[in-house]
């Protein structure tokens, strides 16, 4: 994941030292309620100007949710329920976003005709679907992506992996926000993104089936 890897963590370990005097659920609540405040904006802003205040506070709320595992580590306190919330609240931030992104969106898709609109929600439902899948197979299945591409160093399908799961980056599919000014560009990204995530959901579940026949 590109921006998690080489943007997100670096930047979490920087400010680390800065926040440690809270708690790793104080931060994780931090990080959600600016979210929340980003989709507020996103919704009150969306088709004018005033995208990189909504991109700045989702990149600040991506942010804080590295740095809560890491204070968590650093301070020996993790636990069951800071692991829940952190994970819960992933989920939550999936699916609100994309509802806002998808009510901002219907003005402009009402005219276009029910294929518009079917791609539209395909977003929705292709990254919901694709996050439930790498819950599951984490949970299930104890696999995580990283390790299968590490296990597969230079085959055809790690590499083919690592280039499809780079857009799959959350802080990679927030960039799309800095297109909300022009309505028309941002629907056409979102369609596309919708479509890739169907791609990568069909040929990550084939493969999850094939390695654990």
């Amino acid at each position: 994941m590109p921006y998690t890897h080489y943007i997100n963590r670096p930047l979490a370990e920087l400010i680390l030292g800065i926040l440690k005097i809270f708690t790793p659920n104080q931060i994780t609540l931090a990080g959600f309620f600016i979210f929340v405040l980003a989709l507020i904006n996103i919704y009150y802003s969306f088709g004018t100007n005033s995208v990189f205040l909504s991109y700045f506070l989702l990149a600040l709320s991506y942010l804080l949710d590295s740095v809560d595992g890491k204070l968590a580590r650093m301070r020996n306190m993790q636990s069951k329920f800071g692991e829940w919330l952190d994970h819960s609240l992933d989920g939550v931030r999936l699916l609100l976003i994309n509802i806002i992104f998808i009510v901002s969106l219907l003005p402009y898709i009402a005219m276009k005709g029910d294929i518009i609109v079917m791609l539209t929600f395909l977003t929705l439902l292709s990254q919901t679907s694709h996050f439930i899948l790498s819950a599951l197979k984490h949970q299930i299945l104890s696999q995580r992506i990283g390790e299968l591409l590490d296990n597969e160093k230079g085959s055809f399908r790690s590499e083919f992996l690592r280039w499809a799961a780079a857009p799959v980056d959350f802080g990679v599919f927030i960039m799309i926000v800095l297109l909300s000014f022009d309505p028309e560009l941002f629907l056409l990204t979102y369609i596309g993104y919708g479509v890739y995530y169907t791609i990568v959901l069909v040929y990550t579940s084939y493969i999850t089936v094939r390695i654990n026949e």
